[in-house]
């Protein structure tokens, strides 16, 4: 989660930054799904996203997949929540 968490950190800490930043800050929303619902491989290959963020929150999961453990599942999404709140709430004080 932490290079998750770094691939959000440009966007909250300049949130006038340039338009490649827009994507990535609307892709916050997606993140939950992503780590709920990966894009697992199916005969070999994997669909990539074009969101850094949310390939990312796609291979947090897949990981997890492969750990077969709802509860660390269920933290992991409980800490993602926790960070995309503080980026949105720094956003607003800045």
């Amino acid at each position: 989660m932490s290079r998750t968490s770094t691939h959000m950190r440009p966007t909250s800490t300049r949130p006038h930054s340039p338009p490649r930043a827009a994507p990535e800050r609307k892709a916050f929303s997606e993140v939950a799904d992503a780590i709920a619902k990966p894009n697992l491989s199916g005969g070999g290959t994997v669909i990539a996203s074009y969101s850094r963020l949310i390939e990312f929150a796609h291979r947090v999961r897949r990981a997890l997949h492969e750990l077969n453990t709802s509860t660390l599942t269920k933290v992991v999404l409980a800490e993602a929540a926790t960070e995309l709140a503080a980026v949105e709430k720094a956003e607003h004080v800045i």
